[in-house]
């Protein structure tokens, strides 16, 4: 089995998605509300910090710096696949390589199965859900380069933020990431409500920010 159905009633194939069955209102914003970053130890103990409430700061945080509508877009988007297949931590992923790597009697670093295999499924969820929100892969290397560049410094911000500190450093490329000025304070943690349609408000007005930039 490797398809999984939605709220709204859709069945999505994991190795062949396609954008037809992509239903933003019903099935990606709210799970990606629902879902928590870090395994679920940031937050409250009743609320967790969602996966879509970190799209959409990058997302505004981006659009702030870059004034560019395509990079705020393609941020809102970059974790929407994960709406269908959950946040895989990195931890994670880097734990089944190791233990497939012991598995098969390969040294440390010798496969990376689960994160190979992970990102390829993405890839595809990727393609369908861009499509359905009106845009095209692969997308122009600047933006590419904009949306890794945010959710470094992101990701580091809500680590400050949102977990208790700790003397283990993360990997290098995190622990240089620099600021993020436009947000501003400490990251609270939103309702699920408010990341749900906080997460559709940006989806339909980059939509037509877009729409109305592009060549007649």
């Amino acid at each position: 089995m490797t398809w999984i159905p939605t709220r709204s009633g859709q069945i999505i194939d994991l190795l062949t998605p396609s954008a037809q069955t992509i239903d933003f209102e019903q099935d990606v914003a709210p799970a990606l509300a629902l879902i928590p970053r870090f395994a679920g130890q940031a937050g409250s103990l009743d609320r967790g910090y969602s996966v879509a409430q970190h799209c959409i700061l990058g997302c505004d945080a981006l659009h702030a710096e870059t004034g560019s509508a395509l990079a705020a877009f393609a941020f809102l988007l970059h974790d929407a696949h994960e709406a269908y297949i959950g946040d895989i931590t990195t931890p994670m992923q880097a734990a089944l390589d190791r233990a497939i790597a012991q598995f098969f009697g390969h040294h440390r670093g010798g496969y990376n199965l689960a994160r190979d295999g992970k990102r390829i499924i993405a890839n595809k969820l990727d393609r369908a859900i861009y499509e359905a929100a009106g845009l095209r892969l692969p997308l122009p290397a600047e933006i590419v380069g904009h949306v890794t560049d945010m959710d470094r410094r992101l990701l580091k911000r809500e680590r400050d933020d949102l977990l208790p500190a700790h003397p283990r450093l993360w990997e290098a490329a995190i622990e240089e990431a620099g600021p993020i000025p436009s947000i501003p304070g400490q990251i609270t943690v939103w309702t699920p409500g408010a990341a749900r349609l906080g997460w559709l408000t940006r989806l339909r007005g980059l939509q037509a920010k877009l729409a109305a930039q592009a060549p007649s």
